[in-house]
């Protein structure tokens, strides 16, 4: 975990873990914000809790792996950005 200032923001940036799992809500909320904003995504329709959670277990899996790495940035505990290979 890093820990890096922007302004006077506070940014924590972490690898994916299966703490992930316990904060599903987070993540869905987050992709869906997006949705929200018609942002130009791949996705366009709001994804329910039981997809984040699948989505989830299967980019652990791959990190697990080794066939992945994905990061988390936060702010205020609220997902602020996220970035995988």
């Amino acid at each position: 975990m890093k820990t890096k200032i922007f302004g006077d923001k506070i940014i924590t940036i972490r690898q994916l873990s299966k703490s992930g799992l316990e904060n599903i809500k987070k993540f869905r909320d987050f992709i869906n914000s997006f949705v929200e904003e018609d942002a130009q995504i791949l996705m366009n329709e709001k994804v329910s809790l039981r997809e984040e959670k699948k989505w989830l277990e299967v980019k652990l899996e791959s990190i697990k792996k080794g066939r992945a790495i994905f990061l988390v940035a936060e702010h205020n505990g609220v997902i602020a950005g996220t970035i995988g290979v």
